[in-house]
């Protein structure tokens, strides 16, 4: 979960937090889902960059097509990818599903 406060004097901080789960992946691609929604609200000029490192990971994926939630479950699936889980052993929600898919249709490096 990700909580945004904004206080009276301009300031603002992001708050996250994930469940613990015995495979540390799983925690690590909750942390950075609840990141991304952290960085929309407190840098959302930083997706750019966030899409071009996405780019240089071999995918095309542009996250200001997206709704937030979406981009941050791509972020997510994403994140599981890097730490070993390829795309076809990734499974969940519908949205994690469309992501996946999205992925893997944007793949411009081939393997896997």
């Amino acid at each position: 979960m990700q909580v945004h406060l904004r206080f009276r004097d301009g300031k603002q901080c992001s708050f996250i937090w994930v469940r613990r789960d015995a495979d540390p992946r799983l925690v690590e691609a909750g942390i950075a889902h609840e990141k991304y929604h952290a960085v929309c609200r407190l840098a959302p000029k930083a997706v750019g960059s966030i899409s071009s490192a996405i780019s240089e990971l071999g995918f095309n994926v542009n996250l200001a097509d997206y709704d937030e939630e979406f981009a941050a479950t791509i972020i997510e699936v994403l994140t599981l990818y890097r730490n070993g889980v390829s795309l076809e052993a990734v499974h969940g929600s519908q949205l994690v599903v469309e992501a996946v898919d999205l992925l893997r249709a944007s793949r411009i490096v081939p393997g896997d």
